[in-house]
């Protein structure tokens, strides 16, 4: 059964994710291409993981064998690239094969509607209804597939957003084995800055370890020469989330990063409003707030972000786990342009990381604590699993809103959400509070009652 979540459809390689599964997604893009007469022409694009080049040269030779003209990335890229291509050609759809942050045994497919965005809830459910439906198109085995550079033209349309002044940071750049090894190093060099890169030779394994710049994936690199640098930053295998070390080795999460960006913005006079998703911090709302504009909240998945942005001509949108964009720029996260939108911010400012976050944090009186965790299920379960939790009434609880994931509001500046993961057998549990110890207390207690309910 080929089910989709908020980062595409993913799965375990071989048993979830294979030939079969590649097959009948590409059946069910032709039929929405057929039925719905779109513009027949569709990008693709690949990252590092295992079978992605070959499945995302399988898919083009499905599409191309039933006369949809294929452009197909000569090399591998960032999933923002494949947005990017898909905006400026004006089609309707882009399709990446990543697992974004998943293991080294997951890969997945994205998809893109026009202008780049992340396909809605109902394009995908469509592309499910149609792929489980044993549709039937011909192979063929010559057929005319065109591949091209799809990096090139996205390097010099992000310098466009990009000003860098010269600086002396000395910046550590971790590329986790990802796609970011492809853009990040031309754009460092370009804008002339004093820059050290890491792993970014090919790895199917990641090195073992999960391609996402957590705080524990980020800190293996703190050792006795991080003194050399001023700021460690890390990208995903896809290079679409981002995460950063202050001087001292301290993570910067991601509510920081975007607190950080959207103040920078500001102050250099730029106006708007500002989205989150319901994962994200209140030190948002109190920025927004203080400069006279609205935080506004959407659920989680990018494509709400983006949508809710050209609603609202808001400035800038993102989420907790790493990923951002501006007005004007591209509609979804991209971590190759908020890496280097930060070290700008962070040149202008002429501070260390840790001031920078400690001045955005100041003007707006923020001194909370924010922890994410998560618990691992046996199976995959759905949103009905809910149900068990709507008569639960904890004792810290004042409000409780269902927002197709439950989110108990505990007063203005504290709040616990309880969310099932789009991409893993897993519940993500999100607190934000006053201190390190309350939001712990309030996290052992939810974790200790849904392990009772498994």
């Amino acid at each position: 059964m080929i089910k989709f979540g908020t980062g595409g459809y993913r799965g375990n390689i071989e048993t979830e994710f294979n030939k079969e599964t590649v097959k009948a997604i590409s059946f069910a893009l032709i039929k929405i291409i057929n039925s719905n007469k779109l513009n027949r022409k569709v990008i693709i694009g690949y990252d590092f993981r295992f079978y992605s080049a070959e499945y995302s040269f399988y898919l083009a030779s499905i599409l191309a064998s039933n006369k949809i003209q294929v452009t197909l990335s000569k090399y591998a890229c960032p999933t923002p690239v494949v947005m990017y291509h898909t905006m400026k050609e004006d089609i309707d759809i882009g399709v990446m094969f990543t697992a974004s942050h998943n293991p080294a045994s997951f890969n997945g497919i994205k998809i893109f509607t026009k202008g780049g965005i992340d396909a809605d809830v109902q394009f995908t459910e469509l592309i499910e209804r149609y792929a489980n439906s044993n549709l039937l198109y011909p192979i063929l085995e010559d057929v005319n597939i065109s591949q091209k550079d799809l990096n090139l033209e996205y390097i010099e349309y992000l310098k466009d957003f990009i000003k860098i002044p010269k600086n002396k940071i000395r910046i550590l750049f971790d590329c986790l084995y990802g796609t970011g090894s492809i853009t990040i190093p031309p754009l460092l060099n370009y804008y002339q800055l004093n820059c050290h890169i890491i792993h970014n030779e090919i790895d199917h394994n990641f090195g073992g370890f999960i391609p996402n710049p957590t705080a524990e994936n980020l800190l293996k690199n703190v050792n006795s020469s991080y003194s050399n640098y001023d700021i460690c930053l890390g990208t995903d295998s896809d290079a679409d989330r981002l995460g950063i070390l202050d001087e001292n080795g301290h993570y910067i999460d991601a509510n920081e990063i975007l607190a950080v960006i959207y103040h920078y913005l500001l102050n250099k006079g730029d106006k708007g409003d500002i989205v989150k998703n319901i994962a994200t911090s209140v030190i948002l709302d109190k920025l927004a707030l203080k400069y006279d504009y609205k935080c506004h909240t959407v659920d989680v998945g990018f494509k709400n972000i983006s949508s809710k942005m050209l609603e609202t001509n808001a400035l800038i949108g993102g989420e907790s786990s790493g990923g951002l964009t501006i007005r004007n720029y591209l509609r979804g996260k991209d971590s190759t342009f908020s890496s280097l939108l930060f070290l700008q911010a962070l040149a202008h400012s002429k501070l260390k990381p840790s001031q920078l976050i400690q001045k955005v944090k100041d003007e707006v009186n923020y001194q909370g604590f924010f922890k994410e965790i998560t618990v691992n299920l046996k199976k995959t379960v759905d949103n009905s699993f809910f149900k068990k939790f709507q008569n639960i009434s904890f004792s810290f609880l004042s409000k409780i809103q269902l927002n197709n994931n439950l989110k108990f509001i505990i007063n203005e500046d504290t709040w616990l959400l309880i969310r099932l993961s789009g991409t893993e057998p897993l519940l993500r549990l999100v607190c934000e509070g006053k201190n390190s110890d309350e939001v712990n207390e309030y996290l052992e207690i939810t974790k200790k009652y849904i392990n009772s309910l498994k």
